[in-house]
C-alpha cells in the first residue's frame, strides 16, 4: 500500500521547528506510552508536525473528514446561525466525523487513532489552504471555532493541564484588588452573570437565583468566586473592543469564563504565522505527483464550500439527490415549500425564484451534478415542460454559475431571511420572497395547512405575528408547531434544542433534520 512521506514534511522538521521538538527521537514501547508522549492532551496548538508515514488512503480520508467539518462551520456562520446554536449543531458533527474522546472512555488503540487523525488532518489541510489570503482566512476562522468547541468539551482538570503548558502569562488578581474594582467589575459583567444563571453556568454558586432579577450584591457574590487575571489589553483587543472586559490603567481584567477568547486569539495568531511558513515550503511538494492533485482538489472544495470527489463527482455526507428532494420537503420552511410547489406546478421558476431555491438546495447538500439533474428533470418533465436542448441552451450555465463553476466562479451562499426581505417582492406568477410578508392571508393560511398545521388557533397566532411584521418569529413558531413532538422527544432524551429565532431558511431545515436524525440514531 502506498505511503506518504513528502519532502515538505522534512522541510517542516528542519526549518519550522528545532529537531529536539519533533517526535523522531521518541520510540514509545506501548500504545499508552505513545499517547502520553505524542498526544498528552485532547487538544493542542498543533505546534509539532507529524513525521510518521501514513497511507495515501489515510491522507485523503483524514483530510476529507476534517474538510467537511470546516465547510459546515463556514456555511452555518455565513447563514447567521446563533453562536450557541452553532456550538450545539457542530458538537453533533464533530462526534460523527472527528471525535476526540477523553482518556479512559474508549480503548487506548482507538484513542491513539483519533489523536493521529486529528493531528495529521490539520497539517494536511494546512498544505491545501495556505495558498491564498481567502483560503487562509477561512481556514483560520473555522479551525479557531473548532478549537473553541473542543476546549469547551474538556474537563476542568484537562483545561488546567492544557493552560499550564501554554506560553501565556496569567497574572491572577488578588482578592484585595478584586474588592477595589468591585463596582467596575459588576457593571462590566452584570449581563454575563444574568446569562450564566439562565444557562446554568453559575448554578453551583451559593446564590441560585430563580424568577427574579439579582441585585448587585448577589452578582458580586458570583463574580468574586471567579478567577480574575490581569493582562496587557492588546492580548485581548477583541474583548476590549466589544467592551466585554474591564479596562483599567492599561490592563484588561479577564474573568475565567472569558479566558477561552484569549486562548483562541493566541491559537489564531499562531496558525496565521504557520500558514505563511507553510506557503514558503510548498515548492518542495511539486516533486510529489501523488499529493498535488489531492491538495488542489481540497482547496477547490473549500472555495466552493462543496467538496467534490476525486473523480469529479459530488462527495458529501448529504443524503439529498436529484430524485429524493421531495422526501426532504417536510423540513422545508414556508419560503422553500412555496418555491417547490410553484416549480412543480409551472415546471419553471423565474430568475429570482430560481436563484433563491437553487441556493437553498445547495445549502441543504444538493451538489452541482445532482442539482443539474434535478432542475433539468423539473423543467422538462410534465405538461408544458421545455425540451432538454432548450434547458441546456438557456439555463444550464446559470445553475452552474450559482455553484461557482462558471463565470467569475463566485461562491454564492444561500439567502438569509434578511436578504430575502430586502429583495423585490414577487409579482404575478413569481414564487420567491417571504410568504409571511408577501402572500395574502387566505393563500398563506392554505400554505400552512398544506405544510401540516391543522389547528385554526395556531394559524391565527401566526397571522397575528405576520400582521405585526414579525416574519421571522412567525416562521419560528411554525417550526415549533410542526416539530412539537420531535422537539419534546429530543428534550426527554436529554438532547439540546435551539431556542433562538430562526433567521435563515437553511437553519430551519438543519434544525428539523437534526432533531429527527437524533431520534433515529437513538433507536439503532
Amino acid at each position: 500500500m502506498a505511503t506518504v512521506k513528502s519532502r515538505v514534511q522534512m522541510k517542516y522538521k528542519s526549518r519550522v521547528h528545532d529537531r529536539r521538538n519533533t517526535f523522531d527521537h521518541i520510540q514509545p514501547s506501548t500504545v499508552n506510552d505513545e499517547l502520553n508522549v505524542l498526544y498528552p492532551d485532547r487538544i493542542s496548538f498543533y505546534n509539532i508536525p507529524p513525521t510518521q508515514e501514513i497511507t495515501l488512503d489515510q491522507f485523503e480520508t483524514f483530510a476529507i473528514d476534517r474538510l467537511k467539518l470546516l465547510i459546515e462551520i463556514n456555511n452555518l456562520q455565513s447563514q447567521g446561525t446563533n453562536y450557541n446554536d452553532l456550538v450545539k449543531l457542530m458538537t453533533e458533527r464533530v462526534k460523527l466525523l472527528m471525535p476526540l474522546h477523553a482518556p479512559g472512555t474508549i480503548e487506548d488503540e482507538l484513542l491513539l487513532e483519533e489523536r493521529r487523525k486529528d493531528h495529521y488532518s490539520h497539517y494536511i489541510l494546512r498544505l491545501a489552504f495556505c495558498r491564498t489570503d481567502e483560503l487562509r482566512k477561512k481556514f483560520v476562522n473555522a479551525e479557531t471555532f473548532l478549537f473553541k468547541l473542543r476546549f469547551l468539551q474538556l474537563t476542568k482538570a484537562e483545561r488546567d493541564r492544557f493552560i499550564s503548558k501554554l506560553d501565556i502569562k496569567l497574572n491572577q488578581v488578588s482578592d484585595t484588588e478584586k474588592d477595589f474594582l468591585r463596582k467596575k467589575l459588576v457593571a462590566t459583567h452584570y449581563l454575563d452573570v444574568i446569562y450564566g444563571i439562565k444557562q446554568g453556568t453559575f448554578g453551583s454558586a451559593a446564590y441560585t437565583i430563580q424568577n427574579k432579577t439579582p441585585n448587585e450584591d448577589e452578582i458580586w457574590e458570583m463574580l468574586k468566586r471567579e478567577k480574575l487575571n490581569k493582562l496587557n489589553w492588546e492580548e485581548v483587543s477583541d474583548l476590549v473592543a466589544q467592551r466585554k472586559v474591564l479596562l483599567y490603567q492599561g490592563s484588561a481584567y479577564v474573568p475565567e469564563f472569558l479566558q477561552l477568547n484569549l486562548f483562541a486569539n493566541k491559537f489564531s495568531s499562531f496558525l496565521e504565522q504557520q500558514l505563511i511558513i507553510t506557503l514558503r515550503l510548498l515548492p518542495g511538494l511539486d516533486e510529489d505527483e501523488r499529493l498535488v492533485p489531492i491538495l488542489d482538489n481540497l482547496s477547490r472544495g473549500y472555495v466552493s464550500n462543496q467538496f467534490q470527489g476525486f473523480d469529479g463527482s459530488d462527495a458529501s455526507d448529504s443524503d439529498v439527490n436529484a430524485l429524493n428532494v421531495k422526501q426532504f420537503e417536510k423540513f422545508f420552511p414556508a419560503c422553500a415549500r412555496r418555491l417547490m410547489e410553484g416549480l412543480q406546478e409551472k415546471h419553471h421558476l423565474k430568475y429570482e425564484g430560481r436563484q433563491q431555491f437553487t441556493l437553498f438546495l445547495k445549502g441543504i447538500g444538493l451538489g452541482p451534478t445532482e442539482a443539474l439533474k434535478f432542475w433539468q428533470m423539473m423543467f422538462t418533465n410534465g405538461p408544458g415542460g421545455m425540451t432538454v436542448d432548450n434547458f441546456n441552451k438557456n439555463y444550464k450555465y446559470n445553475f452552474r454559475h450559482s455553484y461557482g463553476l462558471e463565470g467569475a466562479r463566485i461562491n454564492y451562499k444561500p439567502y438569509s431571511c434578511s436578504q430575502i426581505l430586502n429583495k423585490p417582492k414577487p409579482s404575478k406568477f413569481e414564487y420567491h420572497g417571504c410568504p409571511y410578508r408577501d402572500l395574502p392571508e387566505d393563500q398563506l393560511s392554505g400554505l400552512l395547512r398544506r405544510m401540516g398545521i391543522k389547528d385554526e388557533g395556531s394559524i391565527h397566532k401566526v397571522m397575528d405575528m405576520r400582521e405585526s411584521r414579525e416574519y421571522q418569529a412567525a416562521c419560528t413558531r411554525v417550526f415549533e408547531i410542526l416539530n412539537a413532538d420531535v422537539i419534546n422527544a429530543n428534550v426527554t432524551k436529554g438532547h439540546n434544542v435551539m431556542e433562538s429565532t430562526i433567521t435563515h431558511p437553511n437553519d430551519y431545515f438543519n434544525r428539523g433534520l437534526l432533531y429527527e436524525k437524533r431520534l433515529t440514531d437513538d433507536t439503532k
